[in-house]
C-alpha cells in the first residue's frame, strides 16, 4: 500500500499507516493529508492489513476522495488482553487529535469485530467523537457468546471473579489458561463476562436493553454481518441480530448480510464488502466540527 507511516501517540510510541487519498486528477500532492479519512479498527490480535481487503478498500474510498488509516492500538495484536475499551477510546483520541491538527476535516470509523465496540464506546465517551461523522460496525458479534461455546470459558471466569473480588483485577490469568496471550482479570469480564464493559451485541439482550447500549448513535450507521460468521454460535440467527442492531440504533441505521461470508469477507464477499462500505462513505455529506472550547 502506498501512504505514510506516522507516529501519533508520543508518549505510548503508536504508530498507524495512513493511504494516499487525493482522486486522480484532482486536489494536490501535498494536500493529500488534508482529505477525510476511514479509521480502520480491528479486533482482537488484529493489526496492520490483517484483512487482505484493506488495499482495495484504500482504493476504492480513494476514489472519492477519502483516506485510510489503519491504527496501532495498545491493544493491538496481543496486547488485547490487558487493554480496555478505555485504553482504546484515549488512544483514539489521540489519534484524532493527531489528525484535525494536521488538517482532516472529517473521520468514519470502520469497526471490524471488536473494533465495534471500541466505535460504539468512543461516540459515547471519546472527547474527540465530534470529528465522527459515521461509523462503519462489520462482524458486531458477541464475544461472551462465543466464548460460552468454549470448554474452560468458566474456569476462567472462576479464577477471574476471585482476583477482581481480591481487588487484583488487572492482575494476568494463568498464561495456560488464556491460550499464551496475557489476559488480565477484568479485560477476561469485559468481554466473556455478562454485561461486562464489551458485552454489546448479544442475542439475548431486550430490545430495551440493546437500545440503552446502542441509542445514543446518533449519526449515519452501516451494520454489515456474515451469515457464515464463525464466531457466531449456530443457534443464533445472525442476520436476524443485525437487524435488531440497527433498529436499537435507529433510522440512521442501515443492515447489510453478506450472504456466505465468514468473520473476516474474503474474495467475491469481501469485493461486495468493500462496494457497500465504498457506497456509504461516498454518501457522506458532512463536515464534522470540533469545538475548540473543548480542546
Amino acid at each position: 500500500m502506498d501512504g505514510t507511516l506516522f507516529v501519533y501517540s508520543k508518549q505510548h510510541r503508536l504508530v498507524a499507516f495512513r493511504s494516499r487519498g487525493t482522486p486522480p486528477g484532482s486536489g494536490h500532492p501535498a494536500e493529500w493529508h488534508r482529505t477525510p479519512v476511514c479509521v480502520f479498527l480491528g479486533g482482537l490480535s488484529d493489526g496492520l492489513l490483517f484483512a487482505d481487503f484493506a488495499p482495495t478498500l484504500a482504493d476504492a474510498i480513494g476514489h472519492h476522495g477519502w483516506s485510510l488509516v489503519q491504527p496501532l492500538l495498545r491493544s493491538s495484536a496481543s496486547g488485547w488482553g490487558t487493554s480496555s475499551l478505555k485504553t482504546d477510546a484515549e488512544d483514539l483520541d489521540e489519534l484524532l487529535k493527531h489528525l484535525h491538527d494536521d488538517g482532516c476535516p472529517t473521520v468514519v470509523l470502520f469497526g471490524h469485530s471488536t473494533g465495534c465496540q471500541d466505535a460504539v464506546y468512543h461516540l459515547k465517551h471519546g472527547a474527540w467523537s465530534e470529528l465522527v461523522c459515521g461509523v462503519v460496525l462489520q462482524a458486531p458479534v458477541s464475544d461472551r457468546e462465543y466464548f460460552a461455546t468454549l470448554p474452560d470459558t468458566q474456569s476462567k471466569s472462576d479464577a477471574a471473579h476471585a482476583l477482581v473480588a481480591a481487588g487484583r483485577g488487572h492482575d494476568v490469568l494463568p498464561r495456560a489458561d488464556s491460550n499464551s496471550v496475557p489476559v488480565s482479570a477484568s479485560r477476561w469480564l469485559s468481554l466473556a463476562g455478562p454485561d461486562g464493559d464489551d458485552d454489546m451485541f448479544s442475542s439475548d439482550f431486550s430490545d430495551a436493553e440493546l437500545k440503552e447500549k446502542l441509542g445514543h448513535i446518533n449519526i449515519p450507521v452501516l451494520l454489515v454481518q456474515s451469515s457464515a460468521d464463525e464466531y457466531i454460535p449456530r443457534d443464533i440467527d445472525g442476520a436476524k441480530l443485525v437487524h435488531r442492531l440497527a433498529n436499537a440504533i435507529g433510522p440512521q441505521a442501515r443492515a447489510v448480510v453478506l450472504d456466505g461470508a465468514k468473520h473476516v469477507p474474503e474474495g467475491d464477499h469481501a469485493e461486495k464488502h468493500v462496494d457497500v462500505v465504498r457506497a456509504f462513505i461516498a454518501g457522506m455529506q458532512c463536515s464534522r466540527s470540533r469545538d475548540d472550547s473543548k480542546e
